[in-house]
């Protein structure tokens, strides 16, 4: 079942999507530096590893080529997550502008709407106090549509 949101109400909702893409981008590129600073680490590591370990010693350069492998999908992997991540905001961002247009429209039909309205109470205010003005007509004050023999 589908739920209606007023369109301010959108909009926060949009605005809190917004910030939150953002702090995903952020999440992403902490992410992204902490893989490149293990992965330095781990390439430190593997070549130190070498003397004491005689299967890594044997075929270092295998070693090597594998890592280097890991290391670019993951790269390819991190760069990709971040071209979604920069998709998702920039939706996010086309998403609240045309929001705060449609909310930008609803304000100026409602305060049309009040002027509008205002001014014709106002025109009432005036016509009733046009109507209920009392004349003079024979010598008596009377009100307009009032006939003498009224009883």
């Amino acid at each position: 079942m589908s739920q209606r949101y007023e369109p301010t109400e959108l909009l926060e909702l949009l605005d809190w999507q917004v910030q939150t893409s953002l702090r995903h981008i952020v999440g992403t590129i902490i992410i992204g530096l902490l893989a490149g600073c293990l992965i330095v680490f781990g390439e430190h590591s593997l070549e130190r590893a070498r003397p004491l370990f005689s299967v890594i010693d044997q075929n270092y350069g295998l070693w090597q080529n594998g890592f280097g492998f890991v290391t670019i999908l993951i790269g390819f992997v991190w760069v990709a997550a971040m071209m979604q991540k920069f998709s998702l905001y920039q939706d996010c961002v086309r998403k609240r502008q045309i929001q705060q247009r449609v909310v930008d429209q609803h304000r100026a039909k409602e305060e049309a709407a009040q002027a509008r309205r205002l001014q014709r109470e106002q025109e009432k205010a005036e016509r009733e106090a046009l109507e209920n003005k009392p004349v003079l007509a024979g010598g008596a004050l009377r009100k307009r549509n009032e006939s003498r023999f009224d009883y």
